[in-house]
């Protein structure tokens, strides 16, 4: 099963039984861009990603980069340090007793034989802002500097390909805010194909360009995560007022007398307050189904910049609550609104229904899907 949006990199079939777990997966990681394994606590992201570094041995065969690294038909195994594996734990696990720059030339030493492919360290300093850190040991940094040269230490080690476990989960609100820019950036400036464990949809959204749902060990799908976000039904560990649209915007205009800015949706405009980049920037639009509201007629006389005429796809009762998801199109263009139960019964929605979908708010991330 090969889904992804590029040729795969990595291809993998793994099973076995992880205490209560029976882990049976096939999955495909491409040649690049951020790949999130997605699920609630307990579905195997984590004995994924540890089996795909080596540090776990499961059954099955893991394919990468043109090179079996596991076969259980034939006993073949490569060993953690024969992958060329770039691997980011939940905690930094620094050496506390070097300096930051001391911490990552202990990386790059051992790579400097690899000179087609190791990423300079100087290029590494700059992309995670490290340089006013480098003088300091570990101790004397926040959480969020701590992985930021945890991730810098594994790109140092000239991974063909980048595992991140979970790396924000133990940082508080402040410093994911802090360290998600840097990862945006990686993404954006580095030719790596990355696996981002995670069970926030928040992040996911942010970063991922491709998502392997996982649900008690087994994929339930996989495939782009704009893609995947569109289903009415809440993905695995993801609840159903979490639900949202992830759409690609280029910006075409800012006027400086309104600061607004306008950005294409394909043939579609959509207005946002502020400045959000240079005129043909691409832009990744989050719009939550809770931002989005239904009119039958168009609305006259109201502050809302972003009023588009749509045609109800589908629409679905959410159980145990008293709302109600209605997905829209118009053309390519698709969204979701979370209405009322009693919303959808007296303006009488239905599919095929044309209706005007006005959106609230919008937010953004920094790279391109």
């Amino acid at each position: 099963m090969t889904t992804a949006q590029n040729a795969p990199a990595l291809h993998a079939r793994l099973n076995g039984q992880i205490g209560d777990l029976a882990l049976d997966v096939e999955l495909s990681i491409p040649e690049q861009g951020i790949t999130a394994l997605f699920g609630p606590s307990g579905c195997g992201k984590t004995t994924i990603l540890r089996a795909l570094a080596g540090l776990n041995r499961l059954n099955g065969q893991i394919t990468a980069f043109g090179q079996c690294w596991q076969n259980n038909k034939n006993g073949s195994f490569c060993a953690p340090h024969q992958r060329r594996v770039g691997y980011v734990f939940q905690e930094a696990s620094l050496f506390p007793h070097l300096s930051v720059a001391q911490n990552l030339s202990f990386s790059a030493r051992y790579t400097k034989h690899l000179t087609n492919t190791a990423l300079p360290e100087q290029q590494v300093i700059e992309l995670l802002g490290l340089a006013p850190l480098l003088a300091r040991t570990p101790h004397a940094l926040s959480g969020g500097e701590r992985q930021r040269v945890a991730i810098g230490r594994a790109l140092l080690s000239a991974p063909q390909i980048l595992l991140m476990d979970e790396p924000l989960s133990a940082l508080d609100t402040q410093s994911k805010q802090e360290i998600l820019p840097f990862l945006e950036s990686l993404h954006r400036r580095l030719a790596l194909p990355i696996v981002y464990v995670s069970h926030d949809i928040g992040e996911v959204t942010r970063l991922a360009d491709t998502l392997v749902c996982l649900r008690r060990g087994k994929v339930l799908s996989q495939g782009p995560l704009a893609q995947q976000l569109q289903s009415l039904t809440p993905l695995p560990g993801m609840s159903a007022s979490q639900s949202r649209s992830l759409l690609q915007g280029t910006v075409l205009a800012f006027d400086e007398d309104t600061q607004i800015t306008k950005l294409a949706v394909g043939s579609h405009c959509f207005e946002v307050p502020g400045k959000i980049g240079p005129i043909g920037t691409n832009r990744r639009l989050i719009i939550h189904a809770s931002d989005v509201s239904l009119a039958l007629t168009r609305p006259q006389g109201v502050s809302l910049r972003n009023i588009i005429s749509m045609h109800i796809s589908d629409i679905q009762e959410l159980t145990g609550t008293p709302f109600a998801q209605v997905k829209l199109e118009n053309g390519p263009l698709q969204l979701k609104s979370r209405l009322t139960r009693a919303s959808c019964k007296e303006l009488q929605l239905s599919p095929g229904m044309p209706v005007f979908a006005m959106v609230k708010s919008i937010s953004f991330a920094d790279h391109n899907l």
